[in-house]
């Protein structure tokens, strides 16, 4: 990838994003943060696609293949990590895919309890 001034800039500030979050009290937070986003966003979505029934398939579906794809993403990550040509420090990397495998498991906690309150 060519190096323009605006890939050089989204380049410096991922690397500041990531150490800043490198002290782990920084980072527990940011993943409590992910997780109850995910929590609020699981809760959100099923209640407002519910409002007209016609929606619920549609969105089912989606949320299906964005939680598949957050999992196949995290879990294949050791090849997408390889396989980079950069020689900056993959931590950045790292910390966005468990932040996005973070917001899926509160993604999925808010649908799971959002089925038993409908299911009660």
């Amino acid at each position: 990838m060519q190096r323009t001034r605006l890939n050089t800039l989204f380049d410096e500030n991922f690397l500041r994003f990531s150490q800043f979050f490198q002290n782990p009290w920084r980072k527990f937070a940011l993943f409590i943060i992910s997780l109850l986003f995910g929590n609020f966003i699981g809760t959100v979505v099923p209640t407002t696609a519910g409002q007209k029934a016609a929606w619920d398939p549609i969105v089912g579906a989606a949320l299906l293949i964005f939680i598949e794809l957050i999992s196949r993403l995290y879990y294949n990550r050791p090849q997408l990590l390889q396989s980079s040509s950069d020689k900056m420090p993959n931590q950045g990397s790292e910390l966005i895919f468990a932040l996005l495998n973070v917001f899926k498991i509160g993604l999925t906690y808010g649908l799971i309890v959002e089925a038993l309150e409908l299911g009660s």
